[in-house]
């Protein structure tokens, strides 16, 4: 629910300069938010079940949840 992932984020208080870890990618979403706050370079995100991740990583990448990734990284980051 995106209303939910935005009160959490506010909730976060993250200030420019913030790192953040997230653990969970699942779809990205939440990490595109991040990403967008923060930059890329702020923001790393960690899925275990590889389904997930390699389809966080396609959004990403794709620009569906548009932002920078790195394809080296394991994962959805």
């Amino acid at each position: 629910m995106p209303s939910l992932m935005v009160r959490m984020l506010q909730m976060l208080d993250v200030i420019d300069g913030s790192d953040v870890l997230e653990i969970g990618t699942a779809t990205g979403y939440n990490a595109a938010l991040l990403c967008h706050r923060l930059g890329a370079d702020h923001v790393a995100s960690i899925e275990l079940h590889q389904g997930l991740a390699a389809d966080a990583n396609d959004r990403l990448l794709t620009g569906v949840w548009a932002w920078r990734a790195d394809r080296s990284t394991p994962g959805a980051r």
